[in-house]
């Protein structure tokens, strides 16, 4: 492996850190033991005044470069941002309908005029309305025609209570949002070659 320079980053398949390496976990280094490196990240990542000092933590991170770009936000160095799961509200859900399962329940009241006059009619019709029915009479006399009454027409009332629920749908679990992914170790350089300015 060539001379890194200090404070580099690399992707390493091993399962352990090389010499003069460290893994990117977030660890607090002593300022007094690695002024070097410290002269390069400084606090940016994490670390108590003139103590301490914490290297990058990239579990579970995906490195992202500083600034920005056309259409993109932009980023500052040892930013964190992002998320593995996220829970959807309803204004973020696309339209859709559920189904109601509803059920009523109610009465009807019928209302009938009648005549208290006996019946001459056997023949019902638009102008005549049940009425006193006299015995003995051939053919039977069930309907009125007095003038002043009138079949009305038949009134409904109805009250209908109606209540009901939509179907459950879900199960509130946040909606997993990450990327497929290869767990690999990232190392820093501990040692190295002092980087210059360019």
């Amino acid at each position: 492996m060539p001379d890194p320079f200090i404070g580099e980053i690399r992707m390493f398949a091993g399962s352990y850190a090389p010499q003069y390496w460290a893994f990117c976990n977030g660890q607090l280094l002593p300022i007094a033991e690695n002024q070097a490196l410290f002269s390069l990240l400084g606090y940016v990542y994490g670390g108590t005044q003139g103590v301490s000092f914490a290297l990058p933590d990239l579990r579970g991170r995906v490195p992202v470069h500083v600034g920005t770009g056309a259409g993109l936000s932009s980023k500052a160095l040892g930013q964190r941002g992002g998320t593995e799961y996220v829970s959807l509200t309803s204004a973020q859900l696309p339209a859709h309908a559920h189904m109601v399962d509803l059920k009523a329940t109610g009465e009807v009241n019928v209302k009938m005029s009648a005549s208290s006059a006996k019946g001459d009619t056997a023949i019902p019709g638009p102008t005549t309305v049940p009425a006193q029915v006299l015995s003995g009479l051939i053919p039977l006399n069930a309907y009125s025609t007095s003038p002043d009454t009138t079949l009305l027409p038949v009134n409904t009332s109805t009250t209908v209570n109606v209540s009901g629920n939509t179907a459950m749908m879900g199960a509130g679990r946040p909606v997993v949002i990450e990327q497929p992914f290869l767990a690999i170790n990232f190392i820093i350089a501990l040692q190295g070659a002092y980087p210059p300015k360019g």
